[in-house]
């Protein structure tokens, strides 16, 4: 059961929690089977909380410090969790359902069980991340698991949509890939082959330069895959 007092102390605001977690640093609060609302989390101090079982719906924990914390068995659907610390948290079985993960560092975390089913997931930090049948599907479908929460939503369109299927058998079976130094007339060529849409995708970069960067101008060196119209 969660401690009353430390629930009191974090409806005052995130201002009021976060100076009082630092004048008790060595308290763990217990906030766990605790409804968490919108309000109390922005940018909050949840380093080691106890927040099992805890309801953080829809919660803003857009940079919250989350380290060490305990989330097992959390509900965390459509939670902001946008830039959060996560390292070492405790995510077992968690609900990550609809939630945003925009860099966020998971390094040391453990997500085994987490259902991850329409996740929103960029440039996480994941050294060291404990990733074991983590549920892609809904409730009402039969679960499908998956190891990597990074390629989780592509492994669900593969399995759900017929076109990125069917991408993915034209790649493989007529795709072409073109990479080099081309004159300014072979990408006139190359630029009409992308009209037609026989160029699926592009990445240009300039020969001065060890890092890619896209362009909407055409540039000599690149790298083009190339499929059949038809």
């Amino acid at each position: 059961m969660a401690n009353d007092e430390h629930v009191a102390l974090l409806k005052q605001g995130v201002a009021a929690w976060n100076a009082w977690r630092d004048e008790n640093p060595d308290i763990d609060p217990d906030l766990s089977d605790t409804r968490i609302h919108t309000e109390d989390t922005w940018e909050a101090n949840l380093s080691g909380a106890n927040l099992s079982g805890a309801n953080l719906s829809g919660a803003n924990l857009w940079g919250a410090n989350l380290s060490r914390a305990d989330l097992s068995g959390a509900l965390l659907r459509e939670a902001d969790l946008n830039g959060a610390d996560l390292t070492k948290a405790n995510l077992m079985g968690a609900d990550l359902t609809g939630s945003t993960l925009h860099y966020a560092d998971l390094g040391g975390a453990d997500l085994t069980g987490c259902r991850i089913h329409g996740v929103s997931a960029w440039g996480l930090k994941l050294v060291g991340t404990k990733q074991q049948n983590l549920v892609i599907t809904r409730e009402d479908e039969p679960a499908i698991t998956v190891d990597n929460i990074e390629v989780a939503q592509f492994v669900y369109l593969l399995l759900h949509n017929e076109k990125i299927r069917d991408v993915i058998d034209t790649i493989g079976k007529k795709g072409v890939l073109l990479l080099g130094r081309f004159t300014e007339g072979r990408m006139v060529v190359l630029e009409r082959l992308r009209e037609n849409s026989a160029i699926l995708a592009s990445c240009q970069w300039s020969s001065t330069s060890t890092s890619l960067k896209r362009r909407t101008s055409p540039r000599r060196s690149g790298c083009w895959l190339a499929c059949p119209s038809s």
